[in-house]
């Protein structure tokens, strides 16, 4: 009886120490097979993507792409079409630069008359009828945000599209007015201001049907803090005089789009600082960005015929100088 013990013990130890080794077995294979495997149950927590760290310098102080904006590599299992776009393409868009180095290229524009299709009511100069047609949802959007936001209706749209022959008016207004010389540092020449577009607005301040600057109200501070939500910028703001080398305007916004607006102010960019910056990126390796949980990619070319992920959403806009900026959502 005692022998039969022994043995039965001696067999269940030596089962024991089979099913250990087996699973230390099982485990060796299973690393050697899964090198990159996550051990800590932690990739991809927060929705982060293991990408390349992104080494192009932006304009001016070397600032790289902040978190949530990185460069990566494409996964090789991405398949891509071609899609093809004139050379004229480049001067139109909603991300043409416009500036006293890059004129504006007259273009078919769908111009809406504000008054007639806005759905908010805030007040418009008749100086001011028209903006781009794609605009006009976001653009209300905005206005109604501001409302909402502070209760008050009381924001002016001063002066929207103009065409040449408008911006050659407003200069001679202001030569009769300030002098040659201080006309010209505050008002764009005709055909290089970025009202040609009809992507920029200029607001005042209307108050029982008088009007006042529209920077001395505090509450109009909520454009700077917001319009990047609608899609807006504030095209030149103080402190970027030097890049922009246009005097701060606090009331002149300007339409770029997501999720370009939202990367500019991330980086505290003007568009020609983001206009330089996409330069360093390419469809295989874009610049991404997440907002409002949709994830784009951005990237920049030079070629008419540019390649986009397949059964992906993309917008093409030219940047009025050496290239077409492309947006992939995904």
């Amino acid at each position: 009886m005692k022998n039969y013990k022994k043995s039965r013990s001696q067999t269940v130890t030596i089962f024991v120490a089979i099913c250990v080794l087996t699973a230390i077995a099982f485990g060796l294979f299973y690393i050697f097979m899964n090198p990159n495997a996550d051990l800590d149950g932690d990739s991809g927590r927060d929705g982060d993507i293991n990408t390349s760290p992104q080494t192009n310098e932006t304009p001016g102080d070397g600032q790289t792409a902040p978190p949530g904006h990185q460069q990566s590599t494409q996964s090789p299992d991405v398949e891509y079409i071609t899609v093809f776009v004139s050379p004229d393409d480049i001067n139109r868009g909603d991300l043409i630069l416009v500036n006293k180095d890059n004129p504006y290229v007259p273009a078919d524009i769908d111009l809406a008359v504000i008054d007639d299709v806005k759905t908010v009511p805030y007040a418009v100069s008749p100086a001011a009828r028209r903006l781009k047609s794609s605009v006009m949802s976001r653009f209300d959007d905005m206005m109604q945000g501001f409302i909402d936001a502070t209760g008050e209706n009381i924001i002016y749209v001063i002066s929207a599209y103009r065409n040449l022959d408008d911006q050659q008016a407003i200069l001679d207004l202001n030569i009769s007015q300030m002098g040659r010389e201080e006309a010209l540092r505050q008002t764009a020449l005709p055909g290089f201001s970025e009202h040609h577009t009809g992507l920029a607005v200029d607001y005042r301040v209307i108050i029982d049907g008088v009007q006042h600057p529209f920077a001395d109200f505090e509450v109009t501070k909520w454009y700077r803090d917001n319009a990047y939500r609608y899609g807006f910028v504030l095209r030149y703001p103080e402190g970027k005089e030097d890049v922009t080398d246009v005097m701060s305007e606090p009331w002149h916004f300007r339409f770029v789009g997501l999720p370009h607006s939202y990367i500019m102010r991330q980086n505290g960019w003007v568009l020609e600082e983001y206009i330089e910056a996409i330069r360093g990126y390419t469809v295989y390796e874009p610049l991404k960005a997440e907002y409002d949980n949709i994830s784009y990619e951005v990237f920049f070319t030079t070629e008419t015929d540019i390649k986009v992920p397949e059964y992906s959403r993309y917008e093409i806009s030219g940047n009025n100088a050496d290239g077409f900026i492309v947006t992939i959502t995904r």
